[in-house]
C-alpha cells in the first residue's frame, strides 16, 4: 500500500483569483496555474477547510487547510467557487410530502418559491448530516439541505418521520 502524503499550501503564498473566463486562477510561491479546481475533502462537515487545490490535468497541487487563512481576496474568491461548485439549496418549509412505495413526492418552499420533487428510496437519501440539518437527495441527483430548527411546526412534523 502506498503512502499518502499531503501537501498544505501556504496560505501567504497563495493568491486567487477568477481569469477572463471565470475560472479560478492561482499564484503559488512565484508560480502561476491558469486554471485549478477547489475541491472540498469533507464536503459538509468542514465547508471551508481541507481544500484541494488542482490543476486542470486533476493533478493535486496542495490543501488549503483553512480558507480564512487566505487573504480577503483570495478568500473571497475561494468562498464563491466553492458555492458555485457544491451549491445546495435550503428547503424551508414543507407544503406537502407524498408517500407512495418506492418514491415520495415532495412540495417544498425555498425561501418565497415552490419547488416539486421526487426522491427514491427515501431511506436512503433523507438523512441527518449533523445536528438538526437534514439532506435530501432526489431522483434526479440534486441535493437539498434542511435546518430542521428553522422550519415552522408543520413542516418539521411532515419531514421528520422520514429521518433517520
Amino acid at each position: 500500500m502506498q503512502d499518502m502524503t499531503f501537501e498544505y499550501l501556504d496560505p501567504g503564498e497563495i493568491t486567487l483569483s477568477v481569469n477572463s473566463s471565470g475560472f479560478c486562477s492561482m499564484i503559488y510561491a512565484s508560480r502561476e496555474y491558469k486554471r485549478v479546481e477547489l475541491l472540498r475533502a469533507y464536503p459538509l462537515s468542514e465547508p471551508f477547510r481541507y481544500i484541494c487545490v488542482e490543476d486542470t490535468d486533476h493533478n493535486e497541487i496542495g490543501i488549503i487547510e483553512d480558507v480564512s487563512m487566505l487573504d480577503e481576496k483570495s478568500g473571497e474568491v475561494a468562498r464563491t467557487m466553492l458555492e458555485r461548485r457544491y451549491f445546495t439549496p435550503e428547503i424551508t418549509g414543507f407544503i406537502e410530502i407524498t408517500l407512495k412505495p418506492g418514491t415520495t413526492y415532495f412540495d417544498c418552499m425555498f425561501g418565497d418559491r415552490e419547488k416539486s420533487f421526487v426522491v427514491r428510496d427515501v431511506s436512503h437519501n433523507v438523512f441527518y448530516i449533523g445536528e438538526n440539518v437534514a439532506r435530501i437527495n432526489d431522483a434526479d441527483g440534486n441535493r437539498y439541505v434542511v435546518h430542521l430548527d428553522k422550519l415552522d411546526k408543520k413542516s418539521r412534523k411532515k419531514i421528520e418521520p422520514l429521518l433517520y
